[in-house]
C-alpha cells in the first residue's frame, strides 16, 4: 500500500514536470510568434511612419506581464512538487520504521 502511494506520488511529480515543460514550451512558441509579429509590425511602421516606440512600449509591457504570470505558474508547480516530495519522504520514513 505504501509502495503504491510512493508510485502515485512519483507519477504525479512526473506529470507535474511534464505539465511545466509543456507550459514553458507553449510560452516559448507564443513568444516567438509575438516576436515575429513585432518584427513585421516594425517593418510596416517604418513604411507608414508610425513611431516604433509606440509599438515597443505595448509589446514590452505584454511580455513582462506574460513573464510574471509564467513565473508565478512555475513557482506554484514547484511548491506542489516540493509538497509531493515531502509526502514521499514521510512515506519512506514510515516504511523504514515498519520494516525495522
Amino acid at each position: 500500500m505504501a509502495i503504491g502511494k510512493l508510485r502515485q506520488a512519483s507519477l504525479a511529480a512526473e506529470e507535474e514536470e511534464e505539465a511545466a515543460t509543456s507550459l514553458v514550451t507553449r510560452e516559448i512558441v507564443k513568444r516567438k510568434v509575438k516576436e515575429a509579429a513585432v518584427k513585421k509590425a516594425l517593418e510596416l511602421a517604418a513604411q507608414i511612419s508610425v513611431p516604433s516606440d509606440v509599438l515597443l512600449q505595448k509589446t514590452i509591457g505584454e511580455a513582462a506581464q506574460a513573464a510574471i504570470a509564467l513565473s508565478e505558474d512555475l513557482q506554484q508547480l514547484s511548491d506542489q512538487r516540493f509538497q509531493l516530495y515531502k509526502l514521499l519522504l514521510q512515506e519512506v520514513i514510515l516504511i523504514s520504521h515498519i520494516l525495522l
